[in-house]
């Protein structure tokens, strides 16, 4: 008999989590580059918002990170995220928790009156949230 998962808590990354993220994002894409990209991002200040799924332990299930976008001639203005990356353990992909992680984090981006979401990914993938 097969035991349903427990439901994740999406929450903003806590202090010092950042350095479980490479494990994670290596795990995932199988390199070191994505952990690299959201370090110096962190660094110098363009993350705009960074969320965790983590399971009942702590452990973190899945990631997600928006930098800014500065637009260039009409488009200064506006206020742009650009997605990248999300990463889901591969023991976790395909559970939903990916979805749920993406919805929370982009109610919160629109709530917080981002005029724009940029995505590059796999357009079925990306479709589901009306890209």
């Amino acid at each position: 008999m097969t035991h349903p998962l427990p439901e994740p808590v999406i929450r903003p990354l806590a202090p010092g989590e950042d350095a479980k993220l490479p494990l994670l994002l290596g795990t995932v894409f199988g390199e070191d580059y994505e952990a690299g990209l959201i370090a110096d991002l962190r660094d110098c200040g363009a993350l705009i918002l960074e969320r965790v799924a983590v399971d009942p332990s702590g452990s973190i299930d899945a990631y997600v990170a928006f930098s800014r976008v500065t637009g260039a001639g009409p488009a200064h203005r506006l206020s742009i995220a650009y997605l990248g990356p999300v990463a889901v353990r591969p023991d976790r992909q395909r559970t939903g928790i990916g979805t749920m992680l993406l919805n929370a984090a982009f109610a919160e981006l629109k709530e917080g009156g981002e005029d724009l979401i940029l995505v590059f990914g796999p357009p079925p993938f990306f479709s589901r949230f009306g890209f």
